[in-house]
């Protein structure tokens, strides 16, 4: 791989790292209010992964776009790195995104499991 495609990759690895963590607090952002009007009037119903979740939403969300920039930020200073290696430069930046992405993938995971527990526990309602 010569250096212009490794710098291309890098690059694009960085720009993922940001990537993700926004696009999920976006989604999550977005879809409170709706997810809100589901579970309205069952307060004492609620699971208690439900109400952790919504009680401390506006936190969850802070701290995974303060862990999103920190993980670009390092993603970006890998990049920035032209005294290292080529494959030490491009493992840092790409341990970053994968960070980056499980952050994101917990973060979507919470937001599904605390709207499906009380949709699940109206439809099994009897």
């Amino acid at each position: 791989m010569n250096p212009r495609e490794l710098n291309l990759i890098s690059a694009l690895a960085v720009f993922l790292t940001a990537a993700l963590p926004t696009t999920v607090g976006t989604i999550a952002f977005r879809a409170q209010p709706i997810l809100q009007s589901l579970i309205v009037g069952e307060v004492g119903q609620l699971p208690s992964l439900t109400g952790f979740y919504f009680n401390h939403f506006t936190g969850a969300l802070i701290g995974l776009l303060i862990l999103g920039l920190l993980v670009t930020w390092i993603a970006f200073k890998a990049h920035r790195q032209n005294s290292a290696e080529p494959a030490e430069r491009i493992s840092k930046v790409l341990v970053a995104l994968c960070f980056s992405s499980l952050l994101s993938i917990l973060f979507l995971s919470l937001l599904i499991l605390a709207t499906a527990l009380p949709v699940y526990a109206k439809l099994t309602e009897r």
